[in-house]
């Protein structure tokens, strides 16, 4: 005689089927044997001593082990969190998605010929000078600024910096003549950040 004790909280409710096994031990005094014989049940003829007396028909030891269906009722813990397994942060125990999955920023390749990075970080109108501006035709002292290019994740702090200038003859864009001369012209843009995802740290500059 036994019993079985179930405790916790359930995740999901259903119907289930419990596996149960057990190690079951026989004194052999009856038989003249001072000896005792375990065996598990389920049994599949690990015993050669009672193999001897059951054959290879083991249903009758097996039938000792009853089959018990579980019903589950109740509230339903709603585990949430990433339930993508392709995510760094994938929580298995995760019933809901919370939108919190973080996947790796870095691909495969190498520093400064491939682009290793998927994402850039951009730092804007990062004043590094000041020079005198004739554009009003008075002259004035004007900030010159930069947009700082960086690869987003990246944690090496000593990387090579390169310095992109735009055209315009020293003049800005329209006044130059042409549709260019700006720090935020698209092929500067598209320059600084294939380098900055290829790990370099990029820069574009204004000068006038």
């Amino acid at each position: 005689m036994g019993y079985v004790t179930l405790t916790g909280t359930p995740e999901s409710a259903g119907s289930y089927e419990l596996d149960l096994s057990a190690m079951v031990t026989v004194n052999l005094a009856s038989v003249g044997l001072d000896a005792d014989l375990s065996f598990p049940i389920p049994y599949n003829g690990e015993n050669p001593i009672l193999n001897t007396v059951l054959g290879t028909d083991y249903s009758a030891l097996n039938s000792f082990v009853p089959t018990f269906a579980l019903n589950v009722s109740g509230d339903i813990i709603d585990v949430t969190g990433c339930t993508d397994p392709g995510a760094e942060n994938y929580n298995s125990d995760a019933t809901s998605d919370d939108g919190s999955c973080e996947y790796p920023s870095m691909v495969d390749g190498v520093r400064y010929v491939d682009e290793i990075f998927t994402s850039v970080n951009v730092e804007t109108n990062v004043v590094y000078g000041a020079n005198i501006g004739i554009i009003t035709q008075a002259p004035v002292l004007e900030d010159l600024t930069m947009d700082v290019y960086t690869p987003d994740g990246d944690d090496v702090t000593n990387r090579p910096v390169i310095v992109l200038l735009h055209t315009g003859t020293f003049l800005p864009a329209i006044v130059n003549g042409q549709a260019t001369g700006d720090k935020s012209d698209n092929t500067l843009v598209e320059l600084c950040t294939r380098l900055a995802k290829k790990g370099y740290v990029a820069v574009s500059a204004n000068y006038v």
